[in-house]
Order: C-alpha cells, then structure tokens, then sequence
C-alpha cells in the first residue's frame, strides 16, 4: 500500500493508493520469502532477467501477459516443491 500524505491549507489529508504493481509486488514478495529464493534468482528463472524483482520494487509496471507468465512460474514452482517432497 502506498502512503501519501498532502498538505492544503494547513490540513493534513491523508490518502492510500494500491496500484497495480503493489498487488502484484506483494504476492512475489511472499512468495520469495516463502521459498527463501533470492530476487535475482527469481529474475533470472522466471524472466530472465536478474534484475526484474529490483525493477518492479522500484515501481516499474509490467504488461498483464508477464504477469500471468510470472505467476505461472510461481505456482508451477510451487507445485514442483511439493511433489517433490
């Protein structure tokens, strides 16, 4: 959740914003604790790119499709963890 606070007029007003990349940045956070993997692990096999967790905790926005391919990954990950235990 995002916290933004804004002065007018010497009031306070207070307001909250959940954006697109705070949904979906939170799941893959649990997700990288849940797991113990490290974000450039997490980059490098779900997109290939090492710094794609950094980026998106930044603020950067991603396409839908790289999201769902991204929580394909996460589940079959998750999936492949418990079979193989």
């Amino acid at each position: 959740m995002i916290f933004t606070k804004n002065r007018k007029r010497g009031k306070a007003i207070d307001f909250f914003s959940i954006s697109s990349v705070t949904k979906y940045v939170s799941p893959l956070e649990d997700f990288l604790e849940e797991t113990k993997m490290s974000p450039t692990a997490f980059g490098v096999k779900a997109k290939a790119e090492p710094n794609f967790v950094f980026t998106l905790r930044a603020g950067r926005e991603c396409r839908e499709d790289v999201q769902e391919r991204v929580t394909e990954f996460m589940d079959n990950y998750k999936k492949d963890q418990n079979d193989g235990s």
